[in-house]
């Protein structure tokens, strides 16, 4: 599954704008990032061990980064969520179902052929 190009860029600098904020605020030691697919979405997870974000932090009114990363998840009719980590840390995850249609159509292909080699070898 390919995004379309301004979906990739919105993506990439979603991504860009979180291990900032992780760089600059939250003393990490590890971050973990993951993009996949899952259910037809483009999903982006981070994980970081720093000293995690509280409430106060996720509602400051100058909170640019922030605000850059909701307003280009919303753009991409997208869902976010940052929360405190249960283990230390701070969770960060969004989804969209940005993508083509032509993706679609050639990722469907692709399992086409998937299935048909399975078939034969079977």
């Amino acid at each position: 599954m390919k995004p379309d190009s301004e979906a990739s860029i919105a993506i990439f600098r979603i991504a860009q704008e979180a291990l900032t904020n992780i760089a600059k605020h939250a003393q990490a030691t590890q971050v973990n990032m993951r993009l996949s697919r899952f259910g037809g979405n483009i999903v982006l997870d981070i994980h970081d061990n720093g000293k995690g974000i509280s409430d106060d932090d996720l509602s400051k009114p100058k909170s640019f980064g922030l605000r850059g990363i909701r307003e280009r998840v919303l753009g991409l009719a997208g869902e976010f969520s940052i929360v405190a980590a249960d283990t230390g840390g701070t969770k960060f995850a969004c989804g969209s179902k940005h993508i083509s249609a032509e993706s679609e159509r050639q990722d469907e292909q692709h399992r086409e052929q998937q299935r048909e080699t399975q078939r034969k070898l079977f």
